[in-house]
């Protein structure tokens, strides 16, 4: 969170009466399990992109993008704040994701405006709080709100995990302590390279009220399973991506996603998400890529390489059937948070 001379400079009147944030978006490989804590493990990479800008103006303006999701964030920081009306903020939008593409992207949103409007407000927020008690995130997986303040593949699983599978929680109305679930985190080579496609005709698409309806469908998980999905996640994808150690991560990837995937059979007719997903997945293992997989409910799709010059001859060989979103790298770092002036 920023220090208290940058909001001590913002309350005083400086040249900066506004907040830049950008941040990247988030894949996610995969959960070890359909009940709290889910645990699991995703990377953050550097595109698409999410760029905001919150200023001070003479009244609340949320815009007219995602403005539901903005208004909630500014009622809680209303309500933290004990103020009576909402904030003085104006949020813009430079920059946004494709909504519901398996990229993490309502998150890195959500983040991006509860972290500029506490900034602005001199509010001090402990990373965790932000994330669950503003931006309303976490409930059941903290992969993305961790990527946003540290970037890098991050490895998230409950402390009693380990040991049983008795603390499963059906309510993800509370989530399970976000912030000591994260067991490693690992910077990924800069040159390696992700390609994320996705059908130009998709399936249909899970979030919101469709998702905790799915959830709520999923049988429980042996005990041994998840036991399984945590053993392809310590001792093959950790260990390859910690040496920078490109096939072994990918093969170990694609293994991965695709169990974890198995979880959700009942409620999406396979390990992936509905038979456009699934046909894209198949085209690509038929090309010999390695390092393939739906990222999170999809309808998104990655393809990782060891380079850029490798994803680009993909990206130029794919037939019109198949949509490219982005060609990124890992994002190791942060999200970025600049103060600025807006001038009216």
């Amino acid at each position: 969170m920023p220090d208290s001379a940058a909001n001590n400079r913002l309350l005083n009147g400086s040249n900066s009466n506004a907040v830049r944030v950008r941040t990247g978006s988030r894949l996610h490989f995969g959960l070890l399990d359909t009940s709290a804590p889910f645990g699991g493990i995703g990377v953050m990479i550097a595109d698409p992109a999410t760029e905001i800008v919150v200023s001070r103006c003479e009244r609340f303006d949320a815009g007219t993008i995602e403005t539901a999701r903005i208004t909630d964030i500014a009622q809680r920081v209303a309500q933290l704040s004990g103020e009576p009306t909402l904030p003085n903020l104006r949020v813009e939008l430079p920059q946004l994701p494709p909504r519901h593409a398996g990229l993490g992207s309502g998150t890195q949103l959500s983040m991006a405006v509860a972290e500029a409007f506490c900034h602005l407000l001199a509010i001090k927020q402990t990373p965790e709080q932000l994330a669950t008690q503003i931006a309303g995130r976490g409930k059941r997986s903290a992969v993305g709100w961790h990527g946003y303040f540290q970037g890098g593949l991050i490895f998230e699983a409950s402390t009693n995990e380990a040991s049983t599978n008795e603390a499963r929680v059906t309510d993800t109305s509370v989530p399970p302590s976000p912030l000591n679930s994260v067991q490693q985190r690992v910077e990924l080579p800069a040159s390696w390279t992700v390609v994320v496609v996705r059908p130009r005709v998709p399936d249909r698409s899970v979030s919101g009220e469709l998702e905790t309806q799915q959830f709520h469908r999923l049988p429980e998980v042996a005990p041994q399973v998840v036991s399984e999905l945590r053993s392809q996640v310590q001792q093959r994808i950790l260990p390859a991506a910690s040496i920078a150690d490109f096939d072994p991560f990918a093969e170990a990837i694609s293994c991965y996603n695709a169990a974890s995937g198995e979880l959700f059979r009942s409620v999406q007719s396979g390990p992936y998400n509905g038979p456009a997903v699934t046909a894209l997945i198949q085209w690509l293992r038929e090309q010999n890529i390695r390092g393939v997989g739906q990222s999170s409910w999809g309808p998104g799709v990655f393809a990782w390489f060891e380079n850029r010059a490798e994803a680009n001859r993909l990206v130029q060989s794919l037939p019109d059937w198949i949509e490219p979103i982005a060609i990124a790298n890992p994002q190791n770092k942060a999200r970025q948070l600049s103060e600025t002036k807006v001038t009216r």
